[in-house]
């Protein structure tokens, strides 16, 4: 129970923070368009252009975890935590040395690349700088907040991580309440007031996790130069499964512009965005899965991998797969209740952007699943086979995509740009990562499998319940909302009979009734 407990409460605060992060994003962005249109577009093209910066300091993350885990736990090796995480910190200084060259490239070119109002280019150059010096703080940092996923302290990595999010609407907000006229003043004042809120939670992080730990030096001369290679290895196989998935989406865009319009540009990004939400779901299981797999290999050896892998595959199957089936089977109810009906957006196909949804709620869920695995792989220190993987599928995916986009049946071409991500990836995938986490926990494809299998029989009674309701044939949107409704409560209900062994089951039932009981005792 209490290893059950603790994943229980990590998952609980891996969700809490995505809650907020949800909310403090909403408000983000009221606030910025209350700035003026040009600014909001200003600080969004900037967010999502430098942002992919920000994968440098989760490559940096990825790629020490399993050095820092395996230190910790050596406990006949008290000093190997020192050694390793000086060579940790010069990991974050060279990728820190990278990012710093790429972003003053990207802060020269910005106004020949982008069409930037010239009255704002000095503007957004400063708020360029800005996001940069905060994703090179992160990647200076990732040593020293890493050791709170070491700990797992996960409750309070999430908090930080929401304080830091915090940051931003509240940056916004005091801006707000600033006399300032001009559209660039207000960007530059966001920028500045961000970034110094930013790096103060940052800080503050930093000097909590040394306090805790004070052998824990920034600057520790002794350090193992095989360490930092092993970590750069391992880092630079994550970048480059990164990128190859990210590849698949961005390749797909820049076609979907250039063969069909910005109107077809407009349908590719709802039915991305609105697919991912099942992806999404399964985050609030991934988080800190690294470090557990980590410390089950030091611990518990190969059997212990066995079970992690097993319980994590059906953790993330389960996730994704309550609401997977919604999005198949009522993607244009979805989308109208989102952005309305057909007649308020006449440029819009809802039918095809219907089926689009599809694809990528199947391309999403598979992604699900395998970011558990890839976590999984992280903390292992087995990148090199998942990213061959990914690269092998993109390689194959793109081309064998462009290849029917031009010569396919008329009918598919629209959607044959999303198959990179959508139907190569999920199909050529799956026995990808089976071979790979195979080798790497000697389990039998099977039993790798089975978990994705156990979850078919909850789902069916979901399933079962959305098409009860469907053939009440309810008016909208009332039919819909009932229909999500009985498949969500037929889905946990079987859930907890179908997945959860019946001896824990009947332990949690005796918990729950001794504190109801106890509390009732009290009350009388």
């Amino acid at each position: 129970m209490g290893e059950l407990r603790h994943n229980l409460l990590r998952v609980i605060a891996n969700f809490g923070r995505f809650g907020a992060n949800l909310v403090f994003g909403l408000l983000l962005v009221r606030l910025l368009l209350q700035f003026g249109g040009e600014v909001y577009s200003v600080v969004i093209l900037l967010g999502t252009t430098i942002g992919y910066f920000r994968l440098f300091p989760d490559v940096v993350q990825q790629s020490i975890i399993h050095e820092l885990v395996s230190a910790y736990h050596r406990e006949e090796e008290p000093e190997a935590l020192v050694s390793v995480f000086a060579a940790a910190i010069r990991v974050g200084l060279i990728t820190a040395g990278v990012m710093v060259l790429g972003i003053v490239l990207f802060v020269a070119l910005l106004h020949a690349v982008f069409d930037i109002p010239p009255a704002l280019h000095g503007a957004a150059r400063f708020m360029a700088l800005c996001i940069g010096l905060q994703t090179v703080a992160v990647a200076l940092s990732a040593p020293s907040f890493n050791m709170l996923n070491v700990w797992e302290r996960f409750a309070e990595v999430n908090t930080w991580m929401v304080a830091q999010r915090v940051t931003f609407p509240s940056a916004a907000l005091a801006v707000t309440f600033m006399d300032l006229s001009g559209e660039a003043d207000r960007i530059v004042a966001y920028g500045f007031l961000s970034t110094l809120l930013f790096l103060g939670v940052l800080l503050a992080a930093v000097i909590r996790v040394h306090r805790r730990e004070p052998r824990l030096r920034l600057f520790h001369p002794e350090y193992e130069t095989a360490v930092v290679k092993r970590m750069l290895l391992l880092g630079g196989w994550n970048t480059a499964a990164n990128v190859a998935l990210m590849v698949q989406t961005v390749f797909s865009s820049v076609l979907m512009n250039r063969f069909f319009g910005l109107t077809a540009n407009g349908m590719f990004g709802l039915a991305l965005q609105l697919g991912n939400y099942v992806r999404i779901i399964a985050h609030g299981m991934a988080g800190g899965l690294d470090t557990i797999s980590a410390r089950f290999g030091v611990a518990h050896g190969d059997e212990g991998i066995r079970k992690l892998l097993y319980y994590a595959g059906l953790a993330h199957t389960w996730a994704v797969m309550s609401v997977f089936p919604l999005l198949m089977l009522y993607p244009q109810q979805i989308l109208q209740l989102w952005i309305g009906p057909a007649e308020a957006n006449p440029e819009i196909d809802y039918g095809l952007t219907a089926n689009l949804i599809r694809l990528f709620a199947f391309g999403a869920m598979f992604t699900g699943i395998a970011d558990g695995w890839i976590k999984l792989l992280i903390g292992a220190g087995r990148a090199a086979g998942y990213a061959r993987a990914l690269l092998l599928i993109t390689g194959f995916g793109i081309p064998a995509s462009l290849l029917l986009a031009l010569f396919g049946p008329e009918w598919l071409r629209f959607y044959s740009l999303s198959f990179p991500y959508t139907l190569f990836y999920p199909c050529l995938g799956l026995p990808a990562f089976v071979y790979v986490l195979a080798r790497w926990s000697g389990s039998r494809p099977a039993q790798i499998l089975a978990p994705l299998a156990r979850v078919l029989g909850p789902v069916s009674c979901g399933v079962a319940g959305l098409f009860a309701v469907r053939a009440l044939a309810l008016p909208a949107p009332w039919g819909f909302l009932l229909a999500v409704a009985a498949h969500l409560g037929l889905y946990a209900l079987s859930s907890w009979f179908l997945l959860v062994d019946a001896g824990l089951r009947g332990r949690i039932q005796k918990r729950v009734l001794a504190r109801f009981t106890s509390g009732t005792d009290q009350a009388g």
